[in-house]
């Protein structure tokens, strides 16, 4: 499934792309968060604070529900599958998913710890690293575009046809 907002996956391991599937509910909520981060980060305010305090939360939603799935079930999935989970995020056994790079996912990632870092501690030191996420996230989101999508991707304008 390919979803617009998320750039296809361009690291390789011996040829062959290797993306990281990602519950779609997950990869939404962890793409909501940058919008309010870098509202807040360019105009610190309390009503920043707040929004972005609300896109944490509805995060948390999600990871919640996972965790409560993959602990409840993990011995059954890995009997099926061989992994704990094959789908980062899991609420069920038939999650929907799509395809996230690996390089991009740890970045998104990052910027949610950094936020919630500094929603909790909103010392300089929290902000400079949340600054420091978003600046990550942005070189990650650079280099991928600079890549562009993988041979025969649709997205591919000039791609195999």
């Amino acid at each position: 499934m390919h979803r617009g907002h998320h750039e296809h996956q361009r690291q390789t391991t011996g040829g062959a792309a290797t993306p990281l599937t990602v519950d779609v509910g997950l990869a939404d909520a962890l793409g909501a968060v940058e919008g309010p981060v870098v509202a807040y980060l360019d105009l610190p305010s309390g009503q920043s604070r707040q929004v972005l305090g609300m896109a944490l939360d509805q995060l948390d939603e999600p990871t919640s529900q996972s965790d409560d799935f993959v602990s409840r079930n993990v011995s059954s999935v890995i009997r099926r599958t061989g992994l704990p989970t094959p789908v980062v995020g899991a609420r069920s056994d038939h999650p929907m998913a799509e395809e996230v790079d690996r390089v991009e996912f740890p970045a998104q990632v990052a910027v949610v710890r950094g936020a919630k870092d500094e929603l909790t501690a909103g010392d300089p030191a929290a902000r400079a690293a949340l600054h420091d996420a978003v600046d990550g996230r942005r070189d990650v989101r650079a280099s991928l575009a600079a890549a562009g999508p993988p041979p025969g991707d649709p997205d591919d304008e000039g791609g195999d046809r």
